[in-house]
């Protein structure tokens, strides 16, 4: 009996050992910073209890991790077992003035969350709470590991945007802000993750559609001019987190090329998205080439204007003769 006495004790005392150092946020588990994520940290909500509601789902096995930010941004991978949904929420200040930064909750069972967030303060100490999404810990097991931030993506600054085709039907191009830098000030929001896209404009209205990928709250602006020289046309950002963002721009300029900057809203949360243009094709003036060419008005004493365009001609590959248009016989050419 008395052996039996010990033994409960000693069960009682390592059970909430396994979770003394990250069942509460006041004893979160040290974790370093790691150049990659090819030893992350075991860990298990399984037993943990709640120590703040939730930032979406049931936070009723949250469990804590702590490390000091070595540079400004950083990228926190957590990685599920099978059978658990994790929500990955990322906290600045002490434990009584928790300030939530980013709360990330992407994929579903058994799919990995990552948060890269660019705005950190060398030599604070931040924290990290864990839980699975649903009632209870599902399976519970997971790793974790905090490292440096991908590299900024290509199309970075304003000087090498991905170049997109305007369609009849949107057809997405995909991309991301993982890793990027701001350029210039936010139209809304914080614009610290900006990437950047140029297109052609192929009608006066073209309409923009940016479709997130990860829990985003996508913000795009539209420009002409080049990148020493930006003129601002239109700001977009009406939806919430989630959804997508779209508008018709209108005004523009066919065969003309813009610029579209795309970030989120909040500042250093970043993630995949997608984005597609749309729009009609200009129409080829009737008198594109040479042989259509439009009858001038007869010769008066006053000068009458016609109005004509070239917005949506074509280069005419040779100057065909006189005589191989439609009316061009010799009598009617003048023998030329």
């Amino acid at each position: 009996m008395y052996k039996l006495l010990i033994i409960s004790i000693l069960s009682l005392i390592f059970g909430n050992l396994s979770f003394g150092q990250s069942d509460g946020c006041s004893a979160a588990t040290v974790l370093s910073v790691s150049n990659d994520c090819s030893s992350p940290t075991a860990g298990t909500t399984t037993g943990a209890t709640q120590t703040i509601p939730g930032c979406t789902g049931n936070a009723d096995d949250d469990v804590w991790y702590q490390f000091v930010a070595t540079s400004n941004a950083h990228q926190i991978v957590v990685i599920p077992s099978s059978g658990m949904d994790p929500v990955v929420q990322l906290f600045s200040n002490g434990c009584s003035v928790l300030t939530s930064l980013v709360c990330k909750d992407d994929g579903l069972t058994g799919i990995t969350e990552t948060i890269n967030y660019s705005s950190l303060t060398i030599g604070n100490t931040y924290r990290i709470r864990v839980f699975d999404y649903n009632t209870g810990s599902g399976s519970g097991d997971f790793s974790i590991c905090v490292t440096t931030p991908p590299a900024p993506p290509a199309n970075n600054i304003c000087s090498s945007p991905t170049s997109l085709t305007v369609n009849s039907t949107c057809s997405y191009t995909s991309a991301t802000t993982d890793g990027a830098t701001q350029s210039y000030a936010g139209c809304s929001g914080n614009a610290d993750d900006d990437v950047w896209f140029s297109f052609v404009a192929t009608n006066s209205l073209q309409n923009i559609t940016v479709h997130p990928i990860d829990n985003l709250d996508l913000v795009f602006q539209v420009y002409s001019g080049t990148c020493g020289s930006l003129n601002s046309i239109t700001c977009i950002d009406n939806a919430l987190t989630g959804q997508n963002e779209q508008s018709d721009v209108v005004g523009l300029v066919a065969g003309q090329t813009y610029l579209v900057r795309v970030y989120d809203y909040y500042e250093g949360n970043t993630g995949d998205f997608q984005i597609c243009i749309t729009g009609t094709p200009t129409p080829t003036p009737t008198n594109d080439e040479p042989c259509n060419a439009i009858q001038l008005p007869n010769v008066t004493s006053t000068c009458q204007f016609s109005q004509f365009t070239t917005v949506g001609s074509t280069a005419s590959t040779s100057a065909p003769t006189p005589s191989s248009c439609i009316g061009g016989t010799s009598s009617t050419i003048g023998d030329f």
